[in-house]
Formats: C-alpha cells, structure tokens, sequence
C-alpha cells in the first residue's frame, strides 16, 4: 500500500482520484489548495505526489520551485503533474523542477492513472 498525495482544487476531480487510489489498495491523502498541499509535501512520506498546477493560493510551478529551493526533511516520492494545461513551456518548466510525468487531465482515465501509478511503484528502488 502507497500513500498517495493529491493535490487538486477540483472536487470532482479529487473524488475521482481519491476514489481510484482507494480501490487500488493504497492509502490517499488530499489537498485543496498549493499551501496546504506545500505543507503536507514538506512533512513527507508520501509514495507519490499528483500535482495540478492552477490551484489556489500557490500554482504548482510555484510548489515545485519552493521544493527545489528548501527540500522536505523526510523525502517523497516521484511528483506526477496532472493539469488541464498542455503548454510545452509549463511541462517544460516542471520537467526542470524534477516532476516523473506529466498527465493531461482530460485524457487521463482513473484506471490509466493507476496504471501509471502501479508502474512507477514497481519501478521504485527499495
């Protein structure tokens, strides 16, 4: 079992994914806003991250940097951006910051999210 950081201003959306975690047997935490998704980032301990990047209070470019900038103590998992955007330069950016993938939300079914989820979970050095 993973713990699973989503971090979406979107209800439905996050109903979706907290859902789809859940019935893939790991354990999902959620945030609605990039503050408090930043703080629960910092405390760590999450196996992976899903990140939208139009969220309130701090986009999540902004989360991205601030990690780059002041690391969390107790580290976290690969960060996969989920977002609405598909502008090269935002991916680009993130890439530059270090995030896995990049999902685009409209696309991105609950079971391929898993699937990908799964994937990067296997692919995890022990």
């Amino acid at each position: 079992m993973a713990n699973i950081l989503i971090i979406d201003d979107d209800l439905h959306i996050r109903e979706i994914y907290k859902e789809a975690v859940e019935q893939a047997g790991h354990k999902p935490s959620v945030a609605t806003d990039g503050e408090q998704g930043l703080k629960l980032i910092q405390a760590g301990g999450f196996d992976i991250i899903l990140l939208d990047v139009m969220i309130p209070k701090i986009d999540g470019i902004e989360i991205l940097d601030k990690l780059k900038k002041s690391p969390p103590k107790k580290p976290n998992g690969p960060i996969i951006l989920v977002t609405s955007l598909s502008q090269n330069v935002i991916i680009d950016r993130a890439k530059y910051f270090g995030i896995t993938k990049a999902l685009d939300k409209s696309t991105t079914t609950p079971n391929k999210l898993i699937q990908i989820i799964n994937d990067i979970l296997e692919k995890k050095p022990n």
